[in-house]
């Protein structure tokens, strides 16, 4: 995933799949 236009900063990313939705915590660092 190319989170390289985002700010530096702590995202929360939800995933959609056949099983139910995922979120997962993901930090930007540059």
């Amino acid at each position: 995933m190319n989170m390289s236009q985002f700010t530096a900063g702590m995202y929360m990313v939800r995933v959609y799949t056949e099983s139910g939705v995922t979120v997962k915590r993901v930090t930007v660092m540059q």
